[in-house]
């Protein structure tokens, strides 16, 4: 794995309060084509050209826009290039932060890595944390951070492969236990212990600028869990994306109690309770087209789902 040092920080200090937010680079949020640099608080990492860091339309899980790291080639020695997003107060003390990361292209010997950090930024001492890293590294497998060793260099642990042109949701879930846990597309990959804390103010999409590029879309912060009592995504919640049914089924011994759709902002745009059923359908057909969060509630805990009404 290539190693780099993370230099010289730079941060916008707009601070935003949030229960629930997706940003999907979209004109409806503010975003336009071109440099991300300077729209809506994000800032650039380092010495990164704005050439480097932009919202594009060449590729979207949903919508038309999303945030690309550009290659041009360049092989920095010592840095990274890339964006930091605006700086968060994340009001909960378990909550969850998802992106979907493309890949355009799998080149073992001269691939980029491509590293999804959650900091947390101390405004005083102007001190960066990473808190939990996620690693695209260019021989095609995805790795998090698990902690320090006796030399004080970082450990690893693989969550899975990737491949070229193709869409992979990563989420991270910070417990007020103390451990991270670590999902690929909505697959359980691992949990660990909390080697820098839980609190997390930033994030950073950075990479090292080889061979290919990548986009970043919806990334969502989520603080609307039960800090005791969340469940895995063991049910099924599908068609997803879905024009006008979704379908959400209960695993063995587990009752459906009822539902929340919120929309990125944090609003209840539809909801329902029912008694005890095992699976539910639930309409969106009258929803605006766009990515959501479903909070299922049940008898055994709770289910975070992000869909996306076509």
């Amino acid at each position: 794995m290539k190693k780099h040092l993370l230099l010289g920080v730079t941060l916008l200090t707009s601070i935003f309060s949030l229960n629930a937010q997706t940003t999907s680079f979209e004109t409806s949020e503010g975003f336009t084509l071109g440099a991300i640099s300077g729209q809506n608080n994000w800032s650039l990492y380092g010495d990164t050209p704005s050439a480097n860091a932009i919202i594009s339309d060449d590729y979207s899980i949903n919508g038309d826009y999303s945030l690309k790291l550009v290659s041009t080639n360049s092989q920095p020695e010592e840095d990274l290039y890339g964006v930091f997003s605006p700086l968060y107060t994340i009001d909960g003390a378990t909550y969850e932060i998802t992106q979907d990361v493309y890949v355009d292209g799998l080149d073992t010997a001269n691939g980029t890595n491509l590293y999804l950090y959650n900091f947390y930024y101390d405004t005083a001492s102007e001190d960066l944390t990473a808190v939990s890293s996620v690693i695209f590294n260019y021989d095609g497998g995805i790795y998090a951070v698990s902690g320090y060793d006796d030399a004080g260099d970082y450990e690893y642990v693989e969550l899975g492969t990737f491949t070229a042109d193709t869409w992979y949701n990563v989420r991270t879930r910070f417990n007020e236990s103390g451990t991270i846990d670590y999902y690929i597309n909505d697959v359980a990959i691992t949990t660990i212990n909390a080697y820098e804390g839980t609190v997390v103010n930033v994030l950073g999409f950075l990479y090292d600028d080889w061979a290919t590029s990548y986009n970043i879309d919806n990334v969502i912060i989520s603080t609307t869990l039960d800090a005791n009592n969340v469940i895995s995504s063991s049910f099924s919640v599908y068609p997803n994306p879905a024009d006008e049914i979704v379908n959400i089924s209960s695993p063995d011994n587990t009752f459906i109690n009822g539902y929340e759709i919120m929309d990125y902002n944090g609003r209840v745009v539809k909801s329902e309770s029912v008694n005890n059923v095992i699976d539910l359908q639930v309409n969106i057909a009258n929803l605006a087209s766009g990515i959501y969060i479903m909070r299922v509630s049940s008898d055994k805990g709770n289910l975070i789902k992000k869909i996306v009404k076509n």
